[in-house]
C-alpha cells in the first residue's frame, strides 16, 4: 500500500503504510530480512520527500548498519552504497557536510 500512497502523492498515508509493514516485518523476520530493510528504505525515502529530514537520517542511519552486517556476511539487501548515498543527501540538506562525508 506504501508505494500506491506514494505514487498518487499521498505521503502521510504512505508513511503509515510503510511504518506498519516496517514494524511487521522485523517483529516477525528480523531487523536483516530483506523485507524489513526493503520496507525502512521506502520510508526513509517517504520522510526524506515529504522534507523530515531528521526522521530520514535516522532512518537511514539505523538501516545503514544492518546492510553493512548483512552484505558481509554474504546476504544482499539492496546497495549498500544508495542508503549511503541517500543519507549524504540528507546531511548535506541539513547543511551538515562534515557527516555526509
Amino acid at each position: 500500500m506504501g508505494v500506491l500512497y506514494e505514487i498518487l502523492d499521498r505521503l502521510p498515508m504512505s508513511e503509515k503504510a510503510y511504518e506498519r509493514s516496517a514494524a511487521v516485518f522485523e517483529k516477525a523476520l528480523g531487523a536483516g530480512h530483506p523485507e524489513t530493510c526493503q520496507a525502512k528504505e521506502c520510508l526513509a525515502g517517504v520522510y526524506h520527500a515529504q522534507g523530515d529530514l531528521t526522521k530520514a537520517a535516522a532512518c537511514y542511519q539505523e538501516l545503514l548498519p544492518v546492510k553493512e552486517e548483512m552484505s558481509a556476511l554474504g546476504a544482499s539487501l539492496g546497495d549498500v552504497t544508495t542508503t549511503q548515498n541517500n543519507l549524504a543527501a540528507v546531511f548535506v540538506q541539513l547543511n551538515d557536510l562534515r557527516a555526509a562525508e
